[in-house]
């Protein structure tokens, strides 16, 4: 045949025979069958993608005959794509023009054999593809220490192939990114084996994360990865006494709490500084949980765990039993036996001292004070006829002093 697309080609035969009756025309046909003529052809109907996806596992195969001969009849087969061998599916009949896959698994060629008349029988073929499920291989996250600055998520994604044949196929990907539920970004547009990733700094940034995975080739495919956490980080506090009285040692001490009020299961070490706020500068104490002080003052704790630093301030205040600081005064008799004494009480004192004249009332009468070294301090004007007098500490000066009044005296050790 000059044309082999052609099913057939017929060719007239004429026998002109000439006798005693005349002229006698027999013709005869003689049709040839083209035995390299396509017998149909097999697509999808309607056409699918590049490939099947786990969310579209069947496809519908449609056959149109072309050159086969009559009575028109052909068989369906199914065969894998690593060179098993053609399985007939005799439930498909021998003349129906569509053949629903099923559900399929991996891809597999599907093929129509038939005939075209007398010639030896002719396949026509057709490769459903179908691509292995969406997966990834790793799901990672890190943060910073403390998880209070960044989160990095990565996500790396298994390429795409085409299931039952290992060649590679086309595919995009897009993973949205999750915080405890709440979607929080997209990585668009990745292809493997490059990696999707997503830097995120929205505060707070502790709780859960994971990923959603999907195919941009198979519309509705997606898987979700497995959460990774972290957990908020813990807190130094220091524990102590808010004063530190008469100068008696106290001891603070380091504890972490993992808000709101829960023990923190981190080991951490833990350092102590002393800030002044006049020169604004820190000055390191020590290292340990306690640290043990005997002055007040702005002290800091600072924590360290797992790397994550973090600090406390502390307040210590300081206390007197004697609220401003002064110097007791106590009051020793030096009159001799037989005179009228002065007496001064309370003894020691605190606040004011009173001299209590025991005799005559004085008359035009002055005390005097004096040091140890006979100076006079202070001169003080006794009323006419007051048998007391009341002093104040505070106009007192510090050391020993004497009293003098009206020709009596009596001595005032004080500091």
């Amino acid at each position: 045949m000059q044309n082999d697309q052609l099913c057939y080609e017929d060719t007239f035969y004429t026998v002109k025979i000439t006798d005693a009756c005349g002229v006698h025309t027999c013709q005869a046909r003689i049709r040839l069958y083209s035995g390299l003529a396509p017998i149909g052809v097999l697509t999808m109907d309607p056409p699918e993608p590049p490939f099947l996806c786990a969310t579209n596992q069947d496809a519908t195969l449609k056959f149109t005959p072309t050159c086969i001969g009559s009575p028109q009849t052909w068989d369906w087969y199914q065969q894998d794509c690593i060179g098993g061998p053609p399985v007939q599916l005799n439930d498909a009949g021998t003349a129906n023009g569509s053949l629903n896959t099923g559900q399929l698994n991996q891809s597999y060629y599907f093929s129509v054999i038939a005939a075209n008349d007398c010639c030896p029988p002719r396949q026509e073929q057709l490769l459903v593809e179908y691509k292995a499920p969406l997966a990834y291989l790793n799901f990672s996250a890190s943060a910073d220490p403390c998880v209070e600055q960044y989160v990095d998520l990565t996500l790396d994604i298994e390429p795409c192939k085409i299931e039952g044949c290992g060649t590679a196929c086309t595919c995009t990907y897009t993973v949205d990114w999750y915080q405890n539920g709440f979607y929080i970004g997209t990585t668009p547009n990745v292809t493997p084996p490059n990696l999707a990733t997503f830097h995120y700094t929205t505060l707070p940034l502790y709780g859960s994360y994971f990923a959603v995975l999907k195919a941009d080739c198979c519309p509705g495919e997606a898987v979700t990865t497995y959460p990774i956490s972290f957990r908020q980080s813990c807190e130094p506090l220091v524990m102590g006494p808010c004063f530190v009285c008469d100068s008696v040692p106290v001891t603070l001490m380091a504890q972490m709490v993992l808000p709101p009020d829960d023990p923190c299961p981190d080991i951490c070490t833990f350092s102590w500084f002393y800030y002044d706020p006049i020169s604004q500068t820190e000055t390191p104490l020590g290292p340990g949980p306690t640290w043990t002080t005997n002055y007040g003052g702005c002290y800091i704790l600072e924590s360290d765990c797992y790397g994550c630093i973090k600090r406390d301030t502390f307040k210590l205040g300081e206390c007197y039993s004697n609220p401003c600081r002064r110097t007791f005064v106590s009051v020793e008799e030096l009159f001799t036996e037989g005179q009228i004494p002065l007496r001064v009480y309370p003894n020691p004192a605190s606040d004011v001292i009173t001299v209590e004249w025991l005799g005559e009332s004085p008359v035009n009468a002055n005390l005097n004070i004096v040091d140890l070294a006979g100076r006079l301090v202070r001169t003080i004007k006794v009323p006419d006829a007051a048998m007391q007098l009341t002093i104040s500490v505070d106009e007192l000066p510090s050391g020993d002093v004497f009293c003098a009044g009206a020709g009596r005296r009596a001595v005032v050790p004080g500091g």
